[in-house]
């Protein structure tokens, strides 16, 4: 969409009263204005605020709740000081100019009261429209800074290339590096594929790592992920990175300004870190985004408040999505905020990430001539990573992909043996192994990657195995490195495989089963959560304790739980044959069941569940394969579905 600019400059003109001067499709005013609270009552308002995202964030989906009323009621205070009295008809008119233009009308916030820099303006509340602002994508709402002139859009041929980092220094709060990874390339698989966007993850998190890739590139986005503030004594925002020692190196917004802007293909730099948006009260050019924007980064989105892992996928995968189609930047974050309001309902984090944006038009990038999809890529492939192998990806929400992304330690199967079924995991002779991060509790599910290193015959079998799978479509790319080779022999017992030896059904020479993705968090809506699947397979446990049914040879389900470690969590199978249920919990266990959901249904009930993956193999008694369905839920599904609970 084309847009006219409504532009609004802020000054401060001492106390409590602001100059605001507007230059707009209808006509130019100034006017003078009262800013609406005082000291205790906005910090109030601010911690209202942030209760309410808090909340939003975790209640269920069709309940108002009283906070999203308050952030409503703040919102029109800020709508009123900025758009009241005379510029509410100049915005009224300017908007319908717009619209008889068949444009959109952007509204470019230049504060240049250090104080009133910071506030949330994204929650704006229209009273008149009966909604937020920056809701519409008629109305981006950006903070702008006039500058020297913006670059012009760098014109390329697809794909649009960005270099990923996440850094977790061992000093402070850890984040799970393979999760933070993981939730980015279920975003953008889809793009990736497409051949619109290539994504490679630095190895380390340090500011060397950076500056080695920053040498190399070309890079048109720098996208961060780690801990972020704003350093009263510099008055200055800051980020954490790691030292030699694997603790916090920090390096201000300065200094990440150095690294970044001699890099002149580089169009964006998208900030997932706490208060990468927050500035000081006496200068506007403080905050960590604001600096990179002085230092010709045309473009930085930034978080003024935590996001949680479903707000950020969803951004994700539709900023990316229009950015990768050569949509401008505000036209992105809009569409994206769109995003996680329907797709997360009442939740309020639509106006967690800022956009701050030099370039007139929004436009960063001239995109030319049709994507291509990667040689050698299919359905799944992973981004690179520079150093290691990635982590496992697949494209978010309930969908087929990564089958394989954890699997028994052991498994023999008959024909082939080589081969790799439909849902492209690790051939059934070399499975992959699981890793659960040190500390951290939380399930992380890698694939291992295999050697076709070997020479003559072998190499030659292997290439032609893999080539008819990816003609085929059915093939998710592996991650391939010298040196290395994983076997079934070598392969160490692992406390997420079924048991130390699997045998297979004579009948099977391959599994087709693919592993099914899913993200829940705790009191998600609706309850139960349901998937309809096919339960069986070739492979026949022999965990003690679980050694009975047939299941697949890879997950059924990886399903991936954020919980609060109070919700119950009861997981059910329900099918017109004899069904089981086997699943590795994330601290390392195992549970397994056949009837207790009543009749030949299995039931799993896990008491404060904790955080991570937790994979689930649904079985049958029999060898054959039957539809099922799934049911993930916090009640008591015995008494919700009026059930008869089995011995």
């Amino acid at each position: 969409m084309d847009y006219h600019d409504f532009e609004l400059k802020l000054r401060s003109l001492g106390g409590k009263e602001y100059e605001i001067d507007v230059r707009s499709p209808s006509g130019e005013k100034t006017t003078s204005v009262l800013f609406p609270f005082d000291e205790l009552a906005l910090e109030s308002r601010l911690q209202a605020l942030e209760i309410a995202l808090l909340k939003s964030g975790g209640t269920r989906r069709d309940i108002r709740f009283k906070e999203e009323e308050s952030v409503e009621d703040f919102g029109k205070a800020l709508f009123n000081m900025m758009l009241g009295g005379e510029l509410r008809d100049l915005y009224r008119r300017s908007r319908e100019r717009a619209r008889d233009d068949g444009r959109g009308l952007r509204l470019r916030l230049r504060v240049e009261a250090p104080e009133l820099a910071s506030l949330p303006w994204e929650y704006m509340y229209d009273e008149g429209e009966g909604d937020f602002v920056c809701l519409s994508a008629e109305t981006p709402v950006i903070r702008y800074m006039a500058l020297d002139q913006a670059p012009p859009p760098l014109t390329i041929e697809p794909p649009i290339r960005v270099l990923g980092m996440v850094s977790s220094p061992n000093d402070r709060a850890q984040l799970d590096v393979k999760r933070e990874m993981e939730r980015i390339d279920r975003a953008t698989a889809g793009l990736r594929q497409e051949g619109r966007l290539h994504w490679e993850w630095l190895p380390g998190g340090g500011w060397r790592d950076l500056q080695r890739a920053m040498r190399e590139g070309p890079w048109h986005i720098f996208h961060f992920v780690g801990h972020g503030g704003f350093d009263p004594a510099s008055q200055e925002g800051i980020l954490a990175m790691v030292d030699e020692n694997g603790g916090s190196f920090r390096i201000s917004a300065t200094q990440l300004g150095r690294l970044l802007a001699d890099h002149h293909t580089l169009r964006l730099a998208v900030l997932n870190s706490c208060e990468g948006a927050k500035g000081s009260d006496t200068n506007i050019f403080s905050s960590t985004a604001s600096v990179l924007m002085r230092r010709g980064v045309p473009a930085v989105v930034a978080m003024q408040y935590e996001i949680t892992d479903r707000a950020a996928i969803e951004f994700s995968q539709v900023f990316y999505e229009d950015i990768a189609r050569g949509l401008a930047v505000d036209t992105a974050v809009t569409e994206a905020r769109k995003a996680i309001s329907m797709s997360l309902g009442k939740s309020l984090e639509w106006g967690t990430p800022v956009l701050y944006m030099r370039a007139p038009d929004g436009v960063l990038f001239n995109i030319e001539g049709e994507p291509a999809p990667p040689v050698g890529t299919g359905p799944g492939s992973q981004p690179i990573s520079r150093g290691e192998p990635p982590p496992f990806a697949a494209s978010s929400g309930v969908s087929a992909g990564s089958a394989g992304s954890s699997g028994p330690p052991a498994m023999a199967a008959s024909g082939s043996g080589g081969s790799t079924g439909e849902g492209g995991g690790t051939p059934p002779s070399q499975p992959p192994t699981r890793s659960v991060p040190d500390g951290e509790g939380k399930g992380s599910s890698t694939k291992r990657p295999l050697l076709i290193g070997m020479a003559g015959g072998l190499a030659v079998f292997i290439g032609l195995v893999w080539l008819a799978f990816a003609i085929g479509g059915d093939w998710e790319d592996e991650a391939w490195e010298a040196d290395e080779m994983v076997t079934a022999e070598e392969t160490p017992d692992s406390d997420h495989s079924l048991g130390p030896e699997w045998t297979s059904d004579p009948e099977w020479t391959s599994d087709p089963q693919q592993t099914l993705s899913l993200e829940l968090s705790a009191r998600f809506w609706p309850d139960p959560h349901r998937v309809e699947l096919m339960a069986g397979g070739p492979a026949i446990p022999d965990r003690p304790g679980c050694d009975f049914g047939f299941v697949p040879m890879y997950p059924s389900v990886d399903l991936f739980y954020e919980g609060n470690g109070q919700e119950t969590l009861t997981v059910a199978a329900i099918s017109s044959g004899d069904t089981t249920l086997h699943m590795a919990l994330p601290d390392g266990r195992w549970v397994c069941d056949d009837d207790s959901f009543g009749g030949l249904d299995p039931l799993l009930v896990i008491p404060q569940a904790p955080s991570g993956l937790y994979s689930v193999w649904v079985g049958t008694i029999g060898a054959d394969r039957v539809p099922a369905e799934l049911l993930v839920s916090e009640f008591d599904l015995v008494e919700q579905l009026d059930r008869t609970p089995g011995p």
